[in-house]
């Protein structure tokens, strides 16, 4: 178990993040998206652990499930069938959040811990954002390298986003380069595959119309790279009280 803890003096949307993270992860349900357990904030003169000083201060923190593996930073400069089979795998987890309505906002190598049995696991949802809660106007945090232009503009934010920052990944891990736009992908990925340099030059398209429509899509343009069919996994089941039947938030979730 991890357990994700703020500092004892943060500001309002350093907490609004927590809690929305926490939000998010409790509402997905899938083997390879960490699940949380408990969300709450621990007063004043308590300790997490009996050998820690007591809090001067009131701390917010939640616990999620372990997962035990090396991010992508790990799997850089593999042949192009075994990054395209591992990145299709990951576009597959990227298609169960959006179907979920969910932008993971944060994608990059060290928010996918790869597992040893070499399947990939999504961390880190403070940047998540719903995509029914549009964020026109407003610039999105994250890692300014795998930021797709529409979000540090404060454009309309969908999954597309997410696509982009695939982009940046796929060309990453191939030619160990940092590339923000498709002519610099081009010079990043001289020398490979037609294939693999129209894929990336898509994905990172700087108009997100001129990308992929969906992560499926993505996920079937890496398959065929990796020279195997889309085993597609199930996707995720949204925990929603308001729809019938729904499971309502786990225990321990914040309020609004």
């Amino acid at each position: 178990m991890v357990m994700k803890v703020l500092p004892e003096v943060v500001d309002t949307g350093v907490a609004d993040a927590l809690r929305r993270e926490f939000a998010v992860l409790a509402s997905l349900s899938h083997p390879r998206i960490a699940r949380v357990f408990d969300f709450g904030k621990r007063p004043a003169g308590t300790r997490f652990l009996p050998q820690d000083q007591p809090l001067e201060h009131p701390r917010m923190f939640f616990t999620r499930e372990l997962i035990v593996g090396a991010d992508l930073s790990a799997f850089a400069h593999k042949s192009v069938a075994e990054t395209a089979a591992l990145l299709a795998d990951v576009a597959r987890l990227l298609d169960i959040l959006h179907t979920a309505g969910v932008v993971h906002g944060d994608l990059k190598p060290a928010n996918v811990i790869v597992d040893p049995l070499g399947v990939p696991h999504l961390i880190d949802f403070g940047l998540a954002v719903r995509m029914s809660a549009k964020q026109e106007g407003t610039a999105q945090g994250g890692t300014r390298s795998h930021i797709a232009p529409e979000a540090w503009q404060g454009g309309v934010i969908d999954g597309r986003a997410d696509l982009y920052a695939l982009g940046v990944i796929l060309c990453q891990t191939i030619s160990g380069r940092n590339v923000r736009t498709s002519e610099q992908a081009r010079r990043a990925l001289g020398g490979q595959p037609r294939a693999v340099v129209e894929l990336a030059v898509r994905l990172l398209a700087a108009s997100p119309d001129e990308r992929m429509a969906t992560a499926s899509e993505a996920a079937a343009a890496l398959d065929a790279l990796a020279g195997r069919g889309g085993d597609v996994s199930s996707r995720a089941t949204v925990n929603d009280a308001s729809r019938p039947g729904g499971a309502g938030p786990r225990a321990g979730a914040p309020s609004a």
